[in-house]
């Protein structure tokens, strides 16, 4: 059958609606258009059979009528414009269109395609001409026009496998045959004891929603229970279902090999013409035909998605054994779980290591709520004013936020969030949000930011106004764009609620991914249950605690849960829900979702195989390293003893003749003090030549210790390097307590050297730097029989990545040959030695700050 696109272009919801209703699924498409850039873009890039402009949509940049500018077009479909003005609307119109009825859209289109009145083999559409004579003919005789509508019917019955399409075929040939008002087609739902609207002509769309009559204690329920027919004629008005009454009305039901498919029906609400036994034989008839062609319907459409269900199964096969990668697996994995299922949201969790919590680890999102059953999500004031203010706001975790900010993230458990505004003017309908589970390390550029914002824009029509599931299909291709765009995870997109103090969330795409650690901080946690398999609808009377807390953070209105086992042991649990309506999953969706399930453990075991194997080849190279590092370190120990037994023989002559030449001297005389200082550098030379011998033997660790004054020590080490800070304009301040400090028991000048590793790194960070400053505070805890020294500095600190790495041997931050990176590496061993420790954290107002905590003997 051939298919018509029509482009219904308008800025009335309900006026698309209505067009779609009459003509959606007829021999026709209807694609919908919200504005005068979506309907231009179309027509010049996409072929329409027939376009419907609405006469009130005009172009905003000049106010001029978008039928006037449309029909100025040299290549486009036939146009008809709908206005209140009948002659403005039949100048830019092709074919007049006077009304909006169904049969008016229905003979106006037939006219503008130029389509004969009534070509079933071409046009599904009834024949609009004069109603069957209600007289019944002479004793097995037929009406001609009867005989032509169910040949014609049986024939184009034969053309078609679309169930929908079947349907709507037999539902317009009984209202034809009847000359009814209304028919309709009603099916059995598997889920519960009722039949529900499929197929209808005539009635109108509000009252078409959530159309259901229970199968008990109803005319059309005992017509499918019994297979009897009911024809129900001038006994005054008969109740249909709650507040829907008809004047006359007809059942009969559609039977297979005995068996009750659904109940075809036709309706006289408004005229008190009643159906005759006559009209009972033509739809006995016309059920027999739809019955077959509803059951091959139906086995063509089984076929149809057993071959989705295979080609489905094997795509998330391919899909998740891609990537050994561990968390694109599990994305792939939830992907795949939801498109197979058909359902909305699709998760994984691990178990916690106490048993006490189900862990996220991944879960996938591509849910759309209708109008009126969004999820609505508080904006606090402040980013509600900056979106209308600066255009973009942003959000991060580990920022201060106020409570209602904090929530806002928790949600999804995302620790970034990226808001972009939908504003006309200074009225603001809705908001972008880009997800992430993670603050990324480099922020998207201003250019990608207004890239982003020009194509929300753009397609903002389609993303607040949208219906239907094309229209479903395009805003999630807008928003795939978009969150490629804007580098994102998750992405939603929501209208503003009319306090304009929240958002109503109408699309949610995209995935994320934890660690088990990043899942307990965002919230992504439920409790721990020990049934791994489950399947509830929130319609349930009792619902565990886990089930609840999955249902309550995606918004589901049914759940199915699935254990997730690697190499036959259990790992974890698959959570699948539908977020648009409560159902129980059918075992064939549970044997789908298995099959799913089975798939991504091995997957999930192949990847964290990977990992593990890389972690251990990361493991092994850091083994090497050290090994190497310690090679050095002993080369390094016995070049040091070779240089400190070469130099110790000079350093002896100095100190000694140093003294020999203090004798002569005149104590407090300018010489006696440079000799003075001669020989304590000397001594201190000596000393560590002294070290350095015993730190190159076997047993350098047990050198003995003394009580060392702590006080004592650090005032030498300043005098020491006085005058070199003084040359670089360094400020030095030594803040020492008044009451004596405890002896720390360590290696006789061991301590020293520690200091002055700290007091000279302080003073190359600060050459060159405005006010330079270096403090050494001591504060005593007699409490705890410690004492604790401070080296801080203003410098530009120490970044919080290279904190620990900077006690690593060999690692320095100082031009080559200016450094050889032991000097911090010597301050932790000799610090450790003693029973200490040593950091470095960073200042309020910056700068570095070294602490070294070491135990008292008293």
């Amino acid at each position: 059958m051939v298919v018509r696109r029509v482009l219904v272009a308008s800025g009335d919801l309900e006026f698309i609606q209505q067009i779609a209703s009459g003509v959606d699924g007829r021999g026709f498409s209807v694609v919908a258009s919200y504005s005068h850039r979506d309907a231009a873009y179309y027509l010049h890039n996409e072929a329409f059979s027939v376009a419907i402009i609405d006469l009130r949509l005009t172009q905003p940049e000049t106010g001029e009528s978008s039928a006037a500018i449309l029909s100025r077009l040299r290549s486009r479909p036939p146009l008809l414009v709908y206005g209140d003005g009948e002659t403005t609307s039949s100048a830019f119109s092709d074919v007049p269109l006077t009304g909006l009825d169904e049969a008016t859209l229905r003979q106006t289109l037939m006219s503008a395609l130029r389509i004969p009145h009534y070509e079933p083999s071409t046009f599904p559409f009834v024949d609009p001409s004069p109603a069957l004579a209600d007289e019944p003919p002479p004793s097995g005789h037929w009406h001609d026009d009867e005989i032509k509508t169910l040949f014609s019917l049986s024939r184009s019955l034969t053309e078609v496998l679309d169930l929908s399409e079947v349907l709507n075929r037999v539902v317009e040939a009984a209202r034809r045959l009847t000359n009814a008002e209304e028919g309709m087609i009603l099916l059995p739902d598997e889920n519960s004891e009722q039949l529900y609207l499929r197929a209808k002509i005539g009635i109108d769309a509000k009252a078409a929603e959530n159309f259901r009559i229970r199968t008990q204690d109803s005319l059309a329920g005992n017509v499918f229970t019994s297979g009897q027919p009911v024809l129900v004629s001038s006994q005054g008005p008969q109740k249909i279902k709650t507040e829907y009454f008809a004047n006359a009305l007809l059942y009969v039901p559609i039977l297979l090999n005995g068996v009750t498919l659904g109940v075809l029906g036709v309706m006289n609400r408004e005229k008190a013409t009643p159906f005759s036994q006559r009209h009972l034989e033509l739809l006995v008839n016309l059920a027999s035909y739809a019955a077959i062609a509803i059951n091959n319907a139906r086995i063509h459409g089984e076929s149809v998605r057993r071959t989705n269900e295979l080609k489905g199964l094997v795509d998330a096969s391919q899909s998740v054994n891609a990537s050994l990668s561990l968390d694109r697996t599990l994305i792939a994995a939830c992907e795949h779980l939801g498109r197979i299922l058909n359902v909305h949201c699709a998760q994984i969790y691990e178990v916690g290591t106490d048993r006490q919590m189900f862990r996220c680890r991944a879960t996938f999102v591509q849910a759309r709520w209708r109008s009126g059953a969004e999820q609505t999500i508080a904006l606090s004031r402040r980013d509600s004013e900056g979106l209308k203010r600066y255009g973009v706001t942003e959000l991060v975790r580990d920022q201060r936020l106020d409570p209602v900010q904090v929530q806002f993230l928790r949600r999804v458990g995302a620790g970034y969030a990226l808001l972009l505004p939908v504003a006309y003017g200074d009225t603001m309908f809705g908001a972008l949000i880009a997800y992430r589970a993670k603050e990324p390390e480099t922020k998207l550029t201003r250019a990608r930011l207004q890239r982003a914002q020009r194509a929300l824009d753009e397609c903002s029509q389609t993303l607040i106004g949208g219906s239907g599931e094309r229209t479903g299909t395009n805003a999630f291709n807008i928003l795939g764009d978009l969150r490629v765009l804007l580098e994102a995870e998750r992405i939603e997109f929501g209208v503003t609620n009319q306090e304009g103090s929240g958002l109503r969330i109408r699309y949610a795409y995209g995935g994320m991914v934890w660690n088990g650690e990043e899942a307990g901080s965002a919230g992504m946690t439920v409790p721990f249950q020990d049934n791994f398999s489950f399947n509830y609808s929130i319609e349930d009377g009792e619902l565990t605690p886990t089930v609840q807390a999955i249902l309550k953070a995606t918004y589901g209105f049914a759940v199915l849960g699935l254990p997730v086992k690697v190499r036959g042991q259990l790992q974890g649990l698959a959570v699948m829900v539908d977020n648009l309506r409560p159902r129980v999953f059918t075992k064939r969706e549970i044997d789908l979702a298995k099959a799913v399930v089975g798939q991504a453990g091995t997957a999930i075991d192949n990847a964290q195989l990977v990992e593990d194997l890389e972690q251990s080849l990361h493991e092994l190279k850091a083994a090497q390293a050290k090994l190497v590092q310690t090679a050095r370190l002993s080369a390094m120990g016995e070049l040091a003893a070779a240089v400190a037994h070469q130099i110790n023989n000079p350093l002896t002559t100095i100190v000694l003749d140093g003294e020999l030449l203090l004798d002569k001297q005149e104590p407090g005389s300018s010489a006696y003090e440079s000799v003075s200082a001669i020989v304590r550098a000397g001594k201190r030379a000596t000393g560590v030549v002294r070290r350095l011998l015993s730190s190159a033997r076997p047993d350098s660790g047990n050198a003995p210790r003394i009580p060392v004054d702590i006080v004592a020590s650090l005032q030498d080490t300043v005098t020491l390097v006085l005058s070199y800070f003084q040359k670089s304009a360094i400020q030095l301040v030594l803040n020492l307590p008044d009451a004596p400090v405890p002896p720390v028991l360590a290696p006789q000048g061991e301590l020293d050297d520690v200091w002055l590793n700290l007091l000279i790194n302080a003073h190359d960070v600060l050459v060159g730097r405005q006010q330079p400053r270096v403090e050494v505070a001591v504060m005593v805890d007699r409490a705890h029989n410690s004492v604790t020294i401070e080296v801080s500095d203003n410098g530009p600190g120490i970044p919080d990545e290279m904190q620990e790495t900077i006690f690593e041997p060999f690692f320095t931050t100082k031009p080559h040959g200016q450094g050889t990176g032991l000097g911090l590496y010597i301050c932790r061993q000799v610090v450790t030695r003693v029973g200490g420790e040593i950091g470095v954290t960073t200042a309020g107002g910056g700068g570095a700050v070294f602490t070294v905590n070491l135990p008292t003997s008293g």
